[in-house]
């Protein structure tokens, strides 16, 4: 397939269409979303690299805890940046991608002066940077604040947490603690157990038992025979004897169900109370280390920033083995897994 190329006045001229087409704010040009992408994917493969050292000094059990929470971000914020893409380019949304990630790592390698300039003006920054360690930088400004205020808050949550289970015995788990800001769930009201119809116990041995057969009769109407009619008889008081034996067994299975939910019931309001009690926990002890997490909040925000510009072309190189057509291919392949 031929790959999409553009010159830098096709760049600027997407950059600038939506003024030039009315007086609303413009939106996000196609080449400003896609160097967003960019920049917001391999900023995002390089904050694992740099969250380990939060777990230095931890505990085993506390590092790895805090691991699993840094590859659990990643894994959500690649899926953010797929959606974006899609949400723009729809079932083209890998090929652009890819076709832009090739374009400007090759472009990069050879110092594409046009091509800095193009996307300089897709971003709104004039004049354009130096190179392009400066055009990453001023990407991240123009359009990943939102990204690295959140990544940024996060790091030092996760900071707070590992500096405050050094100190003190009484700090639940990090998942508690970096979910106590999460909004509570609304759960769908549940009828009383005793309001509930309970399920109708089956009985295996008599869903086993053949069907009884109807009393034979003669041509005039009249019973086979005495034998015939003890026989009808029988037949009747083992219905009767089995249909008390059902409703009997359907009396104790609704008795142990509804038992079982008012037992599980118990647990899961013991369970919501506890959570509930986590919850207020960590949120006092945030309170009272909240000028220390503004402080780490910000240091980290200026590290995030200094990593995009100074180390993410080496980061590609090393990701993916190569700049171009190799580049995009690997990117493309993590993002659109």
């Amino acid at each position: 397939m031929m790959t999409r190329r553009w010159t830098g006045w096709a760049v600027i001229g997407l950059a600038l269409a939506p003024v030039l087409c009315g007086g609303q704010a413009p939106q996000l040009g196609d080449e400003a979303l896609l160097l967003k992408a960019y920049c917001h994917y391999m900023l995002t493969r390089e904050i694992p690299a740099q969250g380990k050292a939060l777990a230095e000094g931890a505990t085993p059990a506390d590092a790895e805890a805090i691991g699993r929470a840094l590859n659990e971000w990643s894994a959500g914020q690649v899926v953010a940046i797929r959606r974006e893409l899609e949400r723009r380019f729809g079932e083209e949304a890998r090929t652009r991608f890819e076709e832009f990630v090739s374009e400007f790592t090759a472009a990069e390698e050879r110092k594409d002066a046009a091509y800095l300039a193009a996307l300089a003006a897709a971003i709104r920054r004039t004049p354009p940077p130096a190179d392009y360690a400066g055009l990453r930088k001023a990407a991240v400004n123009a359009l990943l604040r939102q990204e690295i205020e959140s990544a940024s808050k996060w790091l030092a949550d996760v900071q707070t947490w590992r500096d405050l289970r050094a100190q003190r015995d009484d700090v639940p788990a990090l998942e508690v603690w970096l979910a106590r800001e999460a909004p509570e769930e609304q759960e769908a009201a549940m009828p009383p157990a005793a309001a509930r119809a309970p399920a109708r116990a089956v009985n295996p041995l008599a869903e086993a038992e053949a069907p009884l057969p109807e009393l034979q009769t003669d041509e005039e109407g009249e019973s086979a025979g005495p034998l015939d009619s003890f026989d009808s008889l029988r037949r009747e008081r083992r219905a009767r004897a089995l249909k008390e034996a059902q409703a009997g067994m359907a009396q104790v299975a609704a008795e142990r169900q509804a038992a079982e939910q008012e037992y599980a019931a118990k647990k899961t309001a013991a369970a919501q109370a506890e959570a509930e009690s986590l919850k207020r926990h960590a949120e006092k002890l945030a309170a009272a280390e909240k000028e220390a997490a503004v402080q780490r909040q910000n240091s980290w925000s200026s590290r995030l920033k200094n990593i995009v510009g100074a180390t993410i072309t080496a980061a590609t190189g090393a990701f993916t083995g190569g700049v171009g057509t190799r580049a995009g291919e690997a990117l493309a392949n993590e993002v659109f897994k």
